[in-house]
């Protein structure tokens, strides 16, 4: 029990899984429409880049952040820097191997988003005696955080597979939607930090609006997303009933486990359930589609 345990704490804690989860993220639109296989090297990329960009900056500069009580997350960090080491290594040689198959195009369009991507999460001046990074710029972190993962979940997997359509209503609608549905479970992980942000001076929703009104606007932008796809019909009719429904119903249980985030603070709880619900959307959009369908 206790080995299981260690590993389900690497498979969260190393980020592995939400690697997975923007890997599978990346196949609903394409995979669905039998235009993209489950396994490719667009997706792969993807999964070993989400897996670098987590893991590089709680390796080299977490240690300096890090002041007791420590959380869940961070003891672990402390306690297994080798194995975050390993993963982070293998990460790259992953993005080296997959990046062989990807076009000049799609490394184009990756550079200012792995700009964006570093400057997120890398230290870039000193300011009284903290690190800044670009997250720490004022409501900026959530803006980024939904963009960035947009693009590369919805665009890229687009200019790779389908670039003909890169600039359809679909793709478009698609684009925005997958930002207000990753703006909406992003807004957890901003209640979860609060006393973080607070401390290192960073102006997030729930920080300036407090908690419960940042849940609230979690919760709103979730309703939006679940009425735009409800009425899709009436601008994108390219997508099927099936799957509409299966992001409909996604939004829902979104709803649900936002709510029972403002009781459940604990780290496993946004970093799995609430992480999960992107996984969670593609489950439910291949069980409506392969299996019931």
């Amino acid at each position: 029990m206790l080995f299981l345990k260690k590993i389900f704490r690497t498979f969260v804690f190393g980020n592995i899984f939400v690697a997975l989860c923007a890997y599978f993220l990346s196949l609903q639109e394409l995979y669905f429409a039998g235009k993209l296989a489950l396994i490719n090297p667009t997706s792969l990329f993807i999964f070993f880049s989400t897996l670098l960009i987590y893991n590089y900056r709680k390796l080299l500069f977490t240690h300096r952040e890090l002041k007791p009580p420590f959380s869940e997350r961070a003891q672990w960090i402390v306690n297994n820097r080798a194995v975050l080491a390993v993963i982070t290594v293998c990460s790259v040689f992953g993005i080296f191997i997959s990046v062989l198959s990807l076009n000049k195009q799609i490394l184009l369009f990756l550079f200012p988003l792995f700009l964006v991507s570093v400057l997120y999460a890398t230290p870039f001046s000193r300011k009284m005696d903290s690190l800044k990074r670009l997250r720490q710029l004022p409501f900026l972190k959530i803006f980024l955080v939904a963009g960035v993962w947009s693009a590369v979940t919805v665009l890229l997997p687009v200019i790779a597979n389908d670039f003909k359509n890169l600039f359809s209503v679909q793709v478009i609608f698609t684009f925005c939607m997958r930002f207000i549905f990753l703006f909406a479970i992003t807004i957890p992980f901003d209640v979860r930090d609060m006393e973080v942000d607070e401390r290192n001076h960073i102006k997030t929703f729930p920080v300036v609006m407090g908690e419960k009104k940042a849940i609230q606007l979690s919760v709103i932008a979730l309703t939006f997303f679940i009425l735009m796809y409800a009425c899709s019909g009436f601008f994108v009719s390219e997508i099927d009933n099936k799957i509409k429904f299966g992001y409909i119903l996604s939004g829902w249980l979104s709803i649900a486990f936002v709510l029972h985030s403002l009781r459940n603070k604990r780290e496993y709880f946004t970093s799995f359930w609430i992480e999960g619900l992107m996984l969670m959307q593609f489950v439910l959009i291949y069980i409506f589609t392969k299996i019931i369908g």
